[in-house]
């Protein structure tokens, strides 16, 4: 047999709307993700991925599931929620004895729209204000703090969950919202 490593982290890192031609491990040579780059250089990163739909609830779906929009019957973020009889990635994990933890860059994937199925901790607890990145944006820190959070935040977060799990193997999920305000 093969001298196959066991996995005992995952961590799934979605990034909102950022091209894979911005990122220095997919070619850029005028990134600026080098923390970004040296996590995939140490992990597994893949080439061709491709989303099923250019919309975040949808996408992350299809992303946690497996299955197409069609299928789980989540078309877009307004007014749908993942059905309760999907199964998700979290909770194949869960059921296989990992730990679980979700931390959320925007309220498009609060745990009300059903993505938190199998999630034993998911953070979603959005808060003003929001430190905006510009001051051309200023006048929508309230509604941004109730709506995303930076990344910063997000990581800062993150670090603390996988702290929380110790030496357990886990799953954690990261979603950042940034990027859209560029």
């Amino acid at each position: 047999g093969r001298n196959t490593p066991r996995v005992d982290t995952v961590v799934l890192i979605v990034i909102d709307t950022l091209r894979a031609d911005h990122v220095g491990c997919y070619g850029s040579s005028t990134a600026t993700t080098g923390n970004l780059d040296a996590l995939a250089a140490r992990g597994l990163r893949f080439a061709n991925a491709m989303t099923p739909v250019p919309v975040t609830l949808p996408a992350v779906s299809s992303l946690l599931t497996g299955r197409l929009p069609f299928h789980h019957r989540v078309r877009d973020n307004e007014r749908y929620v993942l059905p309760e009889d999907e199964v998700t990635l979290a909770e194949r994990f869960r059921d296989a004895g990992w730990r679980t933890g979700a931390v959320l860059g925007s309220a498009i994937l609060a745990s009300d729209r059903g993505i938190s199925q199998g999630f034993e901790t998911y953070e979603d607890a959005f808060q003003p204000p929001f430190p905006v990145y510009h001051a051309s944006v200023e006048v929508f820190t309230e509604e941004f703090g109730r709506t995303q959070r930076r990344a910063d935040l997000v990581t800062n977060l993150a670090l603390q969950q996988a702290k929380t799990f110790g030496k357990d193997p886990y799953f954690l999920f990261v979603h950042y919202f940034d990027v859209h305000s560029y």
